[in-house]
C-alpha cells in the first residue's frame, strides 16, 4: 500500500486508540478479542486517490490496496446527485446545501460498504463496520472498524437499517448490540476527528457507551413497531431497568412484554384494558407483570400497556414485534423472533458467551485434574454460576492441595473448617476481597484468600487486578499445584476460566 502523506501527526495513536476502545468495548459484551481500524481521508479533488492509513497490527487487513478505493469521490458525488432529494428545492439555501451534502455521506457509506463487502480477498470471519464520514482538515474522513467474529458466536442481527419517517426524513436504527456499540465508538472519534489535532479516545468510559448502545438498540426495535406514523418513547431501556429492579409484595418482579402496534396481526385479545396505562407508571406495570405467563404476555406499543394477548404466528421478516422479558434482580433482555438481541444487568447489555460456563469449565477441570466424574463437575460449575449471578465480583479457585493452600495463604485470608456450600450459603461469602478456595470434590477450605505469584507475559492489563492474580497464581503453580480459576467480573455475569 502506497505511503501517504498523513494530515496530522496523530494518525497512529489515533486509530490505535479507537482500536483498543473497541476491544475493550467489544470484550465487555461478547468474546471479541481483536479489532483492527481503517482510516479513510477522501480529499475534495475528484481525481486525488483516497489516503488509507491502516491500522492492523496482526496484517489482517493486507488485502486492502490502492485499488480498493479508487474513484471513490467521483462515484459518491454521482450516487448522491442520482437520489431525487438531492435535487429538491428548499426555501433555504443553506439547509439545501446541508441536505446535498447529508445525501454524499451516505452515498461515500454506501460505497465503501459495497466495495469492502464485494472484496474477492476479504476474510469469511471478517466482520466491518463503516462509520459516517466527516470533515476533517478540509477532507473527507471515515473511520472503518473489523472484527474477527468465531463463527460459535454468532448474534442475530436485524436487516432494516433505516426508518423513513414523513417525505423525507430518514431515521437510521441500530440492526445488533455489536452494531450499536460500534456507532457509538464511531460517534467518539468522528468527534476527535473534527478537532484541530486530533489526539486519542483511549479514555472514553466505557460502561455510558455501552448504556447508550442498549438505548439505541431498543429505541431502533420501537422505531420499526411504529414504521412512519410517529415516533416512538426514547427511553424503553431505561424504563426497563426501572421495572427490573422492583419488586410486588416482596417477590422479584418477572414477566414478559410484548412491543407491537395496536393493529399487528399476530396479537390474540385475552384481557384489554378499558383505559391503557401509560409504561412509565412502573409500579402499575409491575403489578401487571405478575399476570404474564407462557402463554400470555403484557402488550405494549412503547408507550401504553393495553392488557393480556397471546401470539400467534407472524411474518418475522417484518421485524415488528420484539419481546422484553424482565427477570427480576436488575436483569431484563430483548429478543426478536425467539432470538436474543440483547440481556441487560445493571443498566449495562451484553450478548450471551459463545462458550457458556459449563464448556469452559468442564475442558479446563478435565485438563487439569484427569476424568473428573459429571456429579463433581457439575457442583463447581453450579457454585461458578451463583457467584456470577452476584453484583460483586469474585474468583473461585479450585485446586487439587486446596486444604495446604489455605494453610499456606492463612495469613492473607480466611481459612475455614472444611465444608460444602450450596448457592444460598454462597451469597454470604462473596462479597469481600479474595478468592474461594475449593478442591475438586467441591469441599470448601478458604475465603476471602489473596493470592500469591510472579509477574508474567500472559497477564492483560485491560481485564483488571482480579484477573491477572488469577494468571500469576495458576502460572506460578503450575507443574506444582494443580489449580483452575475462574473469575467473575464486577458487574457479575462474565466469567473468565483461567
Amino acid at each position: 500500500m502506497t505511503a501517504y502523506h498523513v494530515v496530522w501527526d496523530n494518525v497512529p495513536l489515533f486509530l490505535h486508540s479507537v482500536a483498543d476502545t473497541a476491544i475493550r468495548l467489544f470484550r465487555t459484551i461478547a468474546d471479541i478479542d481483536d479489532a483492527d481500524c481503517l482510516l479513510i481521508q477522501l480529499p475534495e479533488n475528484l481525481e486525488t486517490i483516497p489516503q488509507l492509513h491502516v491500522h492492523s497490527p496482526s496484517h489482517r487487513l493486507a488485502w486492502l490496496d490502492d485499488s480498493t478505493f479508487a474513484d471513490l469521490h467521483k462515484k459518491a458525488s454521482l450516487d448522491a446527485q442520482a437520489d431525487p432529494r438531492y435535487s429538491y428545492q428548499y426555501p433555504d439555501e443553506a439547509y439545501a446545501a446541508a441536505n446535498q451534502k447529508k445525501l454524499f455521506h451516505q452515498a461515500l457509506k454506501a460505497e465503501v460498504t459495497a466495495r469492502l463487502d464485494e472484496h474477492p480477498d476479504k476474510p469469511s470471519d471478517l466482520q466491518f463496520f463503516v462509520a459516517p464520514p466527516t470533515n476533517s482538515f478540509g477532507h473527507f474522513a471515515c473511520v472503518v472498524l473489523f472484527l474477527t467474529v468465531a463463527s460459535s458466536h454468532e448474534h442475530h442481527c436485524l436487516q432494516t437499517k433505516e426508518v423513513t419517517v414523513g417525505e423525507d426524513l430518514i431515521y437510521n436504527v441500530r440492526t445488533s448490540l455489536v452494531d450499536a456499540v460500534a456507532q457509538e465508538l464511531f460517534e467518539c472519534a468522528n468527534q476527535e476527528l473534527g478537532k484541530q489535532n486530533p489526539d486519542i479516545i483511549l479514555f472514553a468510559s466505557i460502561p455510558p457507551m455501552l448504556r447508550r448502545a442498549g438505548q439505541r438498540l431498543a429505541e431502533g426495535a420501537l422505531w420499526r413497531v411504529h414504521g412512519t406514523t410517529a415516533g416512538p418513547a426514547s427511553d424503553l431501556f431505561d424504563t426497563c431497568c426501572s421495572l427490573s429492579t422492583l419488586r410486588y409484595e416482596g417477590a422479584v418482579g418477572e414477566g414478559r412484554l410484548v412491543l407491537a402496534s395496536t393493529s399487528h396481526n399476530a396479537l390474540r385479545s385475552e384481557v384489554s384494558l378499558v383505559e391503557p396505562i401509560e409504561l412509565r407508571d412502573l409500579r402499575g406495570v409491575r403489578k401487571l407483570l405478575e399476570l404474564s405467563s407462557e402463554t400470555m404476555v403484557l402488550h405494549c406499543d412503547g408507550t401504553n400497556v393495553f392488557g393480556l394477548v397471546g401470539l400467534d404466528e407472524y411474518d418475522a421478516e417484518g421485524e415488528d414485534l420484539y419481546v422484553v422479558h424482565i427477570e427480576g434482580d436488575r436483569r431484563w433482555s430483548l429478543s426478536h423472533d425467539n432470538k436474543l438481541l440483547m440481556n441487560v444487568r445493571d443498566g449495562i447489555p451484553s450478548l450471551p458467551a459463545a462458550n457458556s460456563v459449563e464448556e469452559e469449565l468442564r475442558k479446563a477441570l478435565s485438563q487439569a485434574f484427569g476424568n473428573l466424574d459429571d456429579e463433581k463437575v457439575e457442583m463447581i460449575t453450579a457454585l461458578v454460576q451463583a457467584a456470577s449471578e452476584e453484583t460483586s465480583g469474585t474468583m473461585v479457585v479450585v485446586s487439587l492441595a486446596a486444604a495446604e493452600e489455605a494453610e499456606r495463604l492463612s495469613s492473607q485470608g480466611n481459612c475455614i473448617v472444611p465444608r460444602k456450600v450450596d448457592k444460598e450459603m454462597l451469597k454470604h461469602l462473596t462479597p469481600i476481597d479474595g478468592a474461594l478456595l475449593f478442591d475438586p470434590d467441591g469441599v470448601l477450605h478458604g475465603i476471602g484468600m489473596i493470592l500469591d505469584g510472579q509477574a508474567t507475559t500472559e497477564g492483560d492489563r485491560s481485564r483488571g487486578a482480579r484477573y491477572n492474580s488469577a494468571v500469576r497464581y495458576i502460572n506460578a503453580n503450575r507443574g506444582v499445584r494443580t489449580a483452575v480459576a475462574a473469575v467473575v467480573s464486577e458487574d457479575g455475569g462474565t466469567v473468565v476460566v483461567v
